[in-house]
Formats: C-alpha cells, structure tokens, sequence
C-alpha cells in the first residue's frame, strides 16, 4: 500500500511538472499585449458605427510558427448591437487577401472598463508560419459600435481601413491589442501516458 501511495505521488507531481512546463513552452504565436495582458484602455479603432460602417486591422507576421489554437483580443462595446467579427486573412499583395478562418464574438465589456479582454478558441487550427505576413480584420455594421483597444507598448505597422464614404486602404499606424495562442502541447498527456504504463508494469511485477 505504501508503495502504491508513493507511486501515485509521484506520478500527480510529473503531471504538475509537465502542466508547468507546458505552460512555460508554449509562447504565443504573436501577441501584442503588453506584461500581464497590458493594452490601452482608454483608446481603440472603430468597428462599425453608422453611417461609416468601418472595417479595419492589422497584418502581423508571427514570431513563431504553430497550429492556432485560440485567439485573444481587447475590444470594447460602445452602442448598438454587442457583436462583431475577426476574419484571420492571408496576405494578398499588401492587402487582405482570402479569408482562413472567422471568429464572431458577442457580449463585448464596456469599452474603458479594463474588462475587454475576449478569448475564442480556433476550429480549424490552421497552421500560422512565422515570417509571413498575415491580416486581421475586424468588422460590425451599422448597427453596432464597438472599439478594438490600442497596444501600449507601441507596436506599429501596417493597418487595414475602410468605410463607406471614406474608401479603402493601407496607412502605418499603432495596432491594436490581440493574441494568437499556438495549440496546447501534447507533453501532459505523454507524461499520463507514461505514468499509466509505468503502474501497468509495476502491477505486473507485482502479481
């Protein structure tokens, strides 16, 4: 019995481990969040809003290649219908190109709460390589305003505007604040994989 008990241990101490380093393993695919998921509260580009109906983002180039896992993005809610959608696009000659996957979010904080943070994991888990460039690109309605909140730790770039009235374009400004997370690592569920086997053997020598 003590040596069941012994094992179990120090198998639930693996797992921590592995928990641990995962977490520490797993950089994000790009992020520009500032420490501790910093951003400009106070400040944002529009998403919607009438009669202009605005549609903007910015292209990244991630910093390290991997299957996207989810994605994370400060926007706030100002008037109007609560929902907007983040279009992940390829790049097509400077411009957003076809689109690779949609993330529609609804339930949006009050834009200047500090509270605007929105996560959705990825569906299709597409794999992002780092150094190409890549677009994303909010958009509402009419009927809806929303802000997508500015980075503080003033990261610059090309950015993607267009609204009625006011055409279409690239112009080099500050991007707003968002967050590709890679899909998790597998090492958990190798360690469990491995603590299992181990029990299972030591079982059999056992008996």
């Amino acid at each position: 019995m003590k040596l069941f008990k012994s094992f179990i241990s120090i198998l639930v101490a693996t797992l921590l481990l592995g928990v641990a380093t995962s977490n520490v393993l797993a950089a994000p695919i790009y992020s520009t969040f500032g420490p501790g998921d910093t951003y400009i509260t106070g400040t944002g580009w529009t998403i919607g809003t009438d009669p202009w109906n605005f549609i903007q983002g910015p292209q990244f180039l991630p910093t390290s290649s991997n299957y996207l896992g989810s994605i994370e993005v400060a926007v706030g809610y100002l008037s109007g219908l609560n929902q907007f959608t983040i279009d992940l696009r390829n790049d097509n000659a400077g411009l957003p190109g076809s689109i690779i996957e949609a993330f529609s979010f609804t339930n949006a904080a009050d834009f200047g709460s500090g509270n605007e943070m929105l996560f959705m994991d990825s569906i299709l888990n597409s794999f992002l390589s780092s150094g190409t460039p890549y677009w994303l690109i909010a958009s509402g309605g009419t009927d809806r305003h929303l802000a997508w909140n500015l980075n503080d730790l003033g990261l610059n770039g090309p950015l993607y505007q267009e609204g009625i009235g006011f055409g279409s374009g690239v112009i080099n400004d500050i991007h707003p604040a968002f967050r590709l997370n890679p899909v998790p690592e597998p090492s958990t569920f190798i360690l469990l994989g491995a603590g299992l086997a181990g029990f299972a053997v030591w079982r059999r020598k056992r008996s």
